[in-house]
């Protein structure tokens, strides 16, 4: 209940009770009287176990009535994102067979001291641990052989450990072999075979067990993925590199999995920072990052545009090209609707304001299509290893739709008819450079739905 919030945090006094069924029905929780709103807000964050209190009829329906008072002294309080129409988020832990494996797997990695980020699918813990003193990649080319060697090392130097030697590189796996990558102790490697697919894309198997370590992908980036397992189960023991015994059967459980990043709020684009940024995300198996840009890309077509320090193409390529070992997509994103005022107010863009509101692009103003294609030409170009373009597509309804040409069209297909010409023009853009179309719904008008 992390969203129950103190207003000020500076009452005398703050309690949580939880009642069942109706507003004044059973009390099924008192938390303690606390005296600092915001030590309240933080406990309310913490999980409340009702097992005790569910009746047999609960289990049946499948949900439970909860009703939340905060007995609050000198200051108010509120559930935080509280709005009419828009239901309030609730979580509850179920324990089905996949939560108690989990919760198997994270009481052995605990009882070894092993934090692994994020918690792989299924486990076995060994008792043993095995040093590392050679490798071995097989079916590998060089380079990436070469970057296994730079991740594995770039931890054992953070725990002042032995570092590992150049790979022994067989470029060419066995027949039925997928490529591997084998290490252990000085004296014989594992045998070079492949352990059963794992089934799903982007998995992988990791086995240490006494006679060394052998990480196999189902393809590519689940070997990649293996490898920064294996990075993060790296120790140091009585001065030496080791690994505890274990087996690791793994995969995502979502195809895409990144995080945006704002560039748009007086920051330059760093080269070096960003290659940090991709190379820790896809530690943690992160996949995609999106850069968010308003007049933050400095086109070729357009010089006036971009500020200084911000993305070029120069820029963009070199960091897609960086994120391609790591199997991180860099993904554009570009208001083409709305908050454009960044790059409609440069007086050069006068025309394609919205009836002279240099917020949102005009949908009826060829100018606007001419710019926008030849925009996404060159996103595309510049971030080729993305699939997608974002285009924004939010917080335009204040200055939508009120010149002479787009008050015609919301004469004749309504407010969102013009909103669905707009999109669907950008949509045929990005299937026009290949890509597919990402944006944010509108947060006030057009429908859910429409979207």
């Amino acid at each position: 209940l992390g969203n129950v919030v103190a207003y000020t945090g500076k009452g005398q006094s703050y309690q949580l009770v939880l009642r069942r069924d109706q507003e004044d029905g059973p009390v099924v929780y008192e938390g303690p009287v606390v005296t600092n709103g915001d030590v309240w807000n933080e406990r309310n964050r913490e999980p409340i176990d009702l097992t005790p209190v569910l009746r047999a009829e609960d289990c049946r329906r499948g949900y439970l009535d909860l009703f939340v008072t905060g007995i609050v002294t000198g200051d108010g309080w509120t559930v935080y994102r509280q709005h009419p129409g828009r239901p309030l988020a609730a979580q509850a832990a179920v324990l089905s067979p996949e939560m108690k494996r989990q919760m198997a797997n994270t009481q052995a990695l605990r009882a070894r001291n092993i934090n692994l980020l994020p918690l792989p699918k299924e486990v076995t813990v060994g008792t043993g641990s095995v040093t590392l003193a050679q490798w071995r990649t097989v079916g590998l080319d060089r380079a990436t052989a070469a970057l296994f060697r730079e991740e594995l090392n770039d931890r054992a130097k953070a725990l002042a450990a032995p570092l590992l030697p150049a790979a022994e590189i067989l470029p060419t796996a066995p027949p039925g072999t997928r490529p591997l990558v084998l290490l252990g102790p000085q004296g014989p490697l594992p045998r070079a075979g492949s352990p059963p697919r794992v089934g799903h894309p982007e998995g992988y198997t990791l086995q240490v067990a006494k006679g060394g370590v052998t990480v196999c992908g189902d393809d590519a980036a689940g070997l990649f993925y293996g490898v920064q397992t294996l990075r993060q189960l790296l120790r140091l023991e009585g001065g030496k590199l080791v690994v505890p015994e274990i087996t690791i059967r793994d995969w995502p459980s979502y195809p895409l999995r990144g995080f945006q990043y704002d560039i748009a709020r007086g920051q330059t684009v760093d080269l070096e920072f960003c290659r940090r940024i991709i190379r820790q995300s896809a530690r943690f198996k992160l996949n995609a990052i999106m850069f968010y840009m308003e007049d933050d890309y400095q086109f070729e077509k357009y010089p006036f545009l971009g500020r200084p320090g911000t993305f070029n193409r120069a820029k963009a390529l070199a960091l897609s090209k960086y994120a391609d070992p790591y199997h991180v997509m860099l993904i554009p994103q570009y208001e083409s609707l709305g908050h454009a005022g960044a790059q409609l107010s440069h007086p050069e863009m006068k025309n394609l304001r919205e009836n002279g509101n240099p917020w949102v692009y005009c949908t009826n103003e060829p100018q606007v299509w001419e710019f926008l294609d030849a925009a996404f030409a060159e996103l595309a170009e510049a971030f080729p290893n993305s699939k997608y373009l974002h285009v924004g597509g939010d917080e335009f309804e204040m200055a939508f739709g009120l010149c002479p040409k787009c008050k015609a069209i919301v004469a004749e297909k309504g407010y969102e008819g013009l909103y669905t010409v707009h999109m669907n023009k950008l949509h045929d853009l990005c299937r026009k450079y290949r890509r597919e179309m990402l944006f944010w719904p509108s947060h006030a008008g057009p429908t859910p739905e429409l979207s």
